[in-house]
């Protein structure tokens, strides 16, 4: 019922991610609007009619990163997702979207399926399979638990010793800038010998608290992990409770 009093009051003719906070807002509705940056993060657009969906401003790419289309020239002619769809077939203009944008870009707008019944176009919550939010896929899309089964990972906390034959030890550190809402990582790689494997640092912006910092450095130092081709993991962070957190989902 509180949603839909707050759509009407507030959003009725757009959506709640585009919506103005308005003259004498409620508090929840102040609210919501001062944790929009944190909800554009994680939610997606599951097209269905394309109507609703901007090709050039609104996240609707698949995938868990990378939901807008970024280094295009952008085309007025072609505004919402609808237009590249052929109404006739019920299937996307293949030859129309690669004229508009690359390669890789027009190979993600393909992967997307056209629901037979034109459904509405409908904002999801990306880290969540269902596309409905739960606090556990919070934890899950900061902390990335969704790589923990890929690997053999032990998470501790910082000490100096060597990881068994065999094990990679990956440590990770974070800057916080408050004021700027700006998180730099850093993660090395290290084997049961010292010798470094190989190390990366991280810009993230737009970082509500020094907590999501420390899941933003724990979360890279997972990805560099996987990419690097690294099985068996010893990570370690000085970000205990980022550490307790994961090790209760």
């Amino acid at each position: 019922m509180s949603f839909r009093v707050l759509k009407a009051r507030y959003f009725s003719f757009t959506d709640i991610l585009a919506a103005k906070v308005g003259s004498y807002p409620s508090f929840t509705w102040r609210s919501i609007c001062n944790a929009r940056e944190l909800i554009e993060e994680r939610v997606l657009w599951r097209i269905g009619k394309g109507d609703r969906v901007n090709i050039w401003n609104d996240p609707w790419l698949p995938g868990r990163e990378n939901n807008r289309i970024f280094g295009q020239e952008i085309r007025t002619r072609w505004t919402t997702v609808n237009h590249l769809m052929q109404s006739d077939t019920n299937t996307w203009n293949g030859e129309l979207i690669r004229s508009l944008v690359d390669e890789d870009t027009a190979t993600k707008i393909l992967s997307i399926p056209i629901s037979g019944s034109r459904s509405d176009d409908t904002l999801v919550w990306k880290f969540e399979g269902s596309g409905v939010y739960s606090v556990k896929s919070e934890y899950r899309a900061l902390a990335t638990s969704l790589v923990w089964a890929y690997f053999q990972i032990q998470i501790q906390t910082i000490d100096d010793s060597a990881p068994e034959d065999g094990v990679v030890k990956i440590n990770f550190d974070v800057s916080f800038q408050s004021k700027d809402r700006l998180a730099t990582t850093s993660v090395i790689a290290r084997d049961s010998t010292g010798i470094i494997l190989g190390a990366e640092t991280y810009l993230f912006e737009n970082v509500a608290d020094s907590f999501v910092a420390e899941a933003r450095a724990c979360e890279r130092a997972l990805f560099f992990a996987k990419s690097m081709g690294f099985r068996r993991l010893a990570v370690e962070g000085d970000a205990l409770s980022v550490i307790k957190s994961i090790k209760k989902i």
